[in-house]
């Protein structure tokens, strides 16, 4: 082992035994260096606005952050923020990262914060404003949304090259305004409506498991195109949107029903099928057809006969499993950072008077 991974993995040890005993521990990390800053006495918002320096990465504990205690955090500098997932299953150890928000005390990126990312993070009540009309460039990985996203620029080519990858969007996404550009939704589970009624958007919604959505003419959806995914019903749709297209996806319908697509719709020809829709015949395990579970049940990988096998463009599955090599849903949205799966830290001495070992176990992480 060389002397940076030797020094890496000593840093996430060490990181991962402060938490457990010492309660919660910001990290910043700037050009090698490591600071740590322990929660209440210094908080996130301290954190971002005096110490962080533009392209830092900051690794949150697993807990909950509430800003309401704190006030809203405005993040007007590029940064990266790595939070230690949003699974349960999956964050035993640390706990899931949750930044608390509401109406007053939120998460907020202006335009100075344009490139910013975030990993690994549970928005809780109110997701981050993001509706500054010049931010750019933000990234949004294995992070979950308790209610809808929305986005909204007041000027042409405002908001633009906003990515959501690998998320779970429980309340949906939307966006209003004149001009939401590049924005891509891909892998994501989307527990609502997909919702743009800006003039001017370019929208790309890509192999996604869109759960419950409905469909309304009075949403144009415009310049949004679906390709790739699965929507599950259950009633079957009208499809009203005059200026959204959908390509290859698959309608699956709680007790069938056939798509009514109105004629100037985006749709016929394009490789769009349907098909009923019972608990096992398109995914291995759907437990409920309009809600992602809170409890984040079931298997959606797809049965061995699903319909849904090789349909989309290029020949790939459609759904949150399928698309390019490396793109495909990853298990409990573990973040990037080490996976912590065992920690063991004895309490009181054995029969010797000495302290049993230390157990640790975690596993790598490359995306």
């Amino acid at each position: 082992m060389n002397t940076g991974h030797r020094n890496l993995t000593a840093l996430a040890v060490m990181l991962l035994l402060v938490n457990s005993l010492c309660g919660q521990v910001i990290t910043l990390l700037h050009q090698g260096q490591s600071s740590f800053y322990y929660l209440p006495g210094t908080t996130l918002e301290d954190v971002v606005i005096l110490y962080a320096q533009d392209n830092d990465t900051i690794i949150l504990p697993g807990g909950a952050i509430n800003l309401d205690q704190t006030g809203d955090l405005l993040v007007s500098k590029p940064l990266v923020f790595v939070g230690a997932g949003v699974y349960p299953s999956a964050t035993g150890v640390t706990n899931k990262t949750q930044i608390i928000g509401n109406s007053v005390a939120r998460l907020t990126v202006n335009a100075a914060g344009s490139g910013s990312q975030f990993h690994g993070i549970e928005f809780l009540q109110t997701s981050p404003d993001i509706t500054n009309d010049n931010v750019s460039d933000l990234l949004f990985k294995h992070c979950e949304f308790s209610n809808v996203v929305s986005m909204a620029s007041s000027v042409v080519s405002g908001m633009n090259n906003i990515q959501f990858m690998q998320c779970i969007l429980r309340g949906g996404i939307s966006g209003a305004g004149n001009s939401v550009q590049n924005v891509l939704i891909d892998h994501c589970i989307i527990d609502g409506s997909v919702s743009f009624s800006g003039l001017s958007n370019t929208v790309a919604v890509n192999h996604c498991l869109i759960l419950g959505s409905s469909f309304s003419s009075s949403t144009t959806n415009n310049g949004v195109a679906f390709t790739n995914n699965i929507f599950t019903l259950t009633s079957a749709p009208t499809i009203a949107h005059l200026s959204a297209c959908y390509y290859n996806n698959l309608f699956a319908i709680q007790g069938g029903g056939t798509v009514n697509a109105a004629a100037n719709a985006c749709y016929a020809g394009n490789g769009n099928q349907q098909t009923p829709l019972t608990p096992n015949n398109v995914f291995v395990n759907i437990p409920d057809f309009d809600d992602f579970p809170a409890n984040y049940a079931g298997d959606y990988r797809l049965a061995t006969n699903s319909i849904a096998i090789g349909m989309g463009q290029g020949g790939y599955d459609v759904g949150i499993y399928g698309g390019a090599a490396g793109t495909a849903w990853k298990d409990e949205a573990i973040p990037f950072n080490p996976h912590w799966q065992l920690l063991n830290v004895p309490t009181a001495t054995g029969t010797t008077g000495v302290l049993a070992p230390v157990q640790i176990q975690a596993e790598a992480q490359q995306n």
